[in-house]
């Protein structure tokens, strides 16, 4: 046999080892999302497994969100999940690794980033107790428009105060997943890969009561104005951002260390989310304007 054809075979080989490996690992990942449920792959390793199905049944997960992209009738889809066992960074048995489409980047491709630039098609963490921010990675290889569909928010039901967001960073929209569950955007291929953001805010707000641990700081409003106390944090510079039940920036403030600062209200009446921040602490509480 030909040196060359000697080299291909072999390389069929490995690349089915390679794939193999990786959805083994990625049906580990996913059967630890269902919970008591299971997980059927329908010819994982024949010759068209990049158009495999993966059907689950049992029960619903809980704090499973699924985002899907949808261009020109190709689709890809990514996971997110609070899970207690997990770590921020890769676990084999609860995380999937994204891997690129054997058509590269003629399919749409999206996926989840942590900070060590690691890419996620199943990305489980800890409930941490504070706001977290998601980078969400997407690319496609041609201008097109692009659609996201979510679908899992109402599986965060034990959080029912918390907002999770999705912001589109070239355009400054920041959507309240709660509300919406699709988002259509115009794509460009010279656009930054790492465009979107998820975010989970007011986490501390939404977290059961049997969670809640006693807060560093209190937040509460009087007479049109918002009284904010970090008597344990005194002497520290930090800062307070308020949010409404959107997503939007109202305001940010400066925390000058005196232990407690009072900010005006010059916005309408409401419930408003004030996350306080000092360099290794930051918290959200949930305060009602009248």
């Amino acid at each position: 046999m030909k040196t060359k054809e000697l080299i291909t075979e072999e390389f069929i080989k490995v690349s089915e080892k390679i794939l193999m490996l990786t959805l083994a690992s990625a049906f580990v990942a996913f059967f630890n999302l269902t919970s008591t449920g299971s997980v059927i792959n329908r010819s994982a390793c024949g010759q068209f497994a990049a158009d495999t199905t993966m059907l689950k049944s049992g029960n619903d997960v809980a704090d499973l969100l699924q985002i899907t992209v949808k261009v020109n009738n190709k689709t890809d889809e990514l996971y997110m999940h609070f899970n207690q066992d997990a770590t921020d960074g890769f676990d084999g048995a609860y995380d999937a690794y994204n891997l690129e489409s054997f058509a590269g980047s003629l399919v749409p491709d999206v996926y989840t980033v942590d900070i060590s630039g690691t890419k996620y098609s199943i990305n489980s963490f800890p409930f941490s107790g504070i706001d977290k921010a998601i980078d969400l990675g997407f690319k496609f290889c041609s201008d097109a428009t692009a659609v996201f569909q979510i679908t899992g928010v109402e599986s965060f039901s034990q959080y029912p105060d918390m907002g999770i967001y999705l912001l589109d960073t070239k355009t400054g929209n920041q959507l309240s997943l709660r509300n919406l569950s699709e988002y259509s955007f115009a794509y460009q291929a010279s656009d930054d890969p790492n465009r979107f953001k998820i975010k989970f805010i007011g986490i501390t707000a939404g977290m059961p009561e049997n969670n809640k641990q006693t807060p560093a700081c209190r937040v509460f409003a009087f007479n049109r104005e918002l009284n904010l106390q970090y008597e344990t944090l005194k002497g520290k510079k930090g800062s307070a951002t308020i949010f409404d039940l959107q997503g939007r920036v109202i305001e940010t403030v400066v925390l000058d260390g005196s232990g407690l600062q009072k900010v005006s209200c010059p916005f309408s009446t409401g419930v408003y989310l004030v996350n306080i921040s000092f360099p290794g602490f930051a918290e959200t509480y949930k305060v009602a304007v009248r």
